[in-house]
């Protein structure tokens, strides 16, 4: 998606002569904007009520399995 949009930008913004600069700086924006939205939901659905401790256990299980995937993930070899 955030691909999507910032090749329409770019399409559309062409025939103005933009620096290389600010179009970084759009496609950088573009692909933040999901990962904001992403991380707004989910703060405004945990600031609602405090975690219990068994919940805030699971929850930093669950960030902690999600870092040993990504990082076996960064240890298999590119060409397998």
């Amino acid at each position: 998606m955030p691909e999507v949009a910032a090749r329409v930008l770019r399409c559309r913004l062409q025939p103005r002569k933009i620096t290389p600069a600010v179009r970084v700086l759009q496609e950088a924006l573009m692909y933040m904007l999901d990962d904001m939205v992403i991380l707004g939901v989910g703060v405004a659905t945990l600031s609602q009520r405090r975690l219990q401790e068994n919940e805030g256990r699971l929850l930093k299980l669950l960030a902690g399995l999600v870092m040993l995937g990504l990082g076996i993930y960064l240890l298999i070899p590119a060409s397998a």
